[in-house]
């Protein structure tokens, strides 16, 4: 393909963590989920159950491990659904609770698997006033450390759980399209059970660790000049196609 038939517009995705109308103070956020906004808020988002089989073990992990953690104030776990498939024991966490844990529905359209205006103030808010986030392998790292928040990955199979060779956990974490955003050494990487608690703990009690590399991949990832209004760039491109089109 000619480079001149290549646009880069950055992705539209992330426009909406640089608008100031989504902005909200950590207490509304809080309100809104019904968390306690003195507590630090530990954010999990899961992904889609036939590609992270027995997620809920892990869930369920890091909730136990919150829930031993002897600071003060504790942290608390905030878990954000994936609408494109959430088993049905992931289910019955939400139906029944865990410890320690809020559930956040996701408020997407089911057909087209887009996000509601409403849902966009709750997610980038959840990230902007979280203390750490931590994700299998997800985009969700982007714009974590958009917001320049500590980052968990997880390497490891859910404890408890028989996961088969083809579908370890770890296999994302390897994938070409993720690999430079764990060798960039911007993410945490937590290869077994035993990494996590120290990880969530020293993120709590030293966010500005690997702020460093966290900017350092950001300016090597993504134009700056695109972050915020890669929507109207992407706008812009394909009203210069239609015009030439109709030369």
């Amino acid at each position: 393909i000619s480079s001149k038939c290549v646009k880069i517009t950055g992705t539209p995705q992330f426009d909406f963590h640089f608008k100031k109308e989504f902005e909200w103070t950590k207490e509304q956020l809080c309100g809104k989920i019904g968390v306690d906004s003195e507590r630090p808020i530990v954010l999990y988002t899961a992904g889609i159950a036939k590609h992270f089989p027995e997620e809920h073990r892990t869930v369920k992990y890091i909730s136990e491990i919150l829930e031993k953690m002897d600071t003060n104030p504790k942290p608390q776990l905030v878990v954000r659904t994936y609408v494109k498939g959430t088993s049905e024991a992931m289910q019955e966490f939400v139906q029944n609770g865990l410890p320690n844990t809020t559930f956040i529905d996701t408020d997407w359209d089911s057909k087209f698997f887009t996000p509601s205006y409403e849902d966009l103030f709750v997610y980038t808010n959840l990230i902007r006033h979280c203390a750490l986030g931590i994700n299998a392998a997800s985009t969700v790292s982007l714009e974590l450390m958009m917001f320049d928040k500590p980052v968990i990955n997880l390497g490891f199979d859910p404890p408890g759980g028989r996961i088969s060779q083809a579908y370890r956990w770890i296999r994302h974490l390897k994938f070409d399209h993720y690999k430079p955003v764990i060798e960039s050494g911007a993410v945490m990487a937590a290869m077994k059970p035993e990494d996590l608690g120290a990880m969530i703990l020293n993120s709590i009690r030293q966010p500005e660790l690997l702020q460093n590399e966290r900017q350092k991949f950001l300016s090597e990832f993504f134009n700056p000049n695109f972050l915020g209004v890669s929507g109207e760039k992407v706008a812009e491109e394909l009203a210069k196609l239609v015009a030439r089109e109709n030369e």
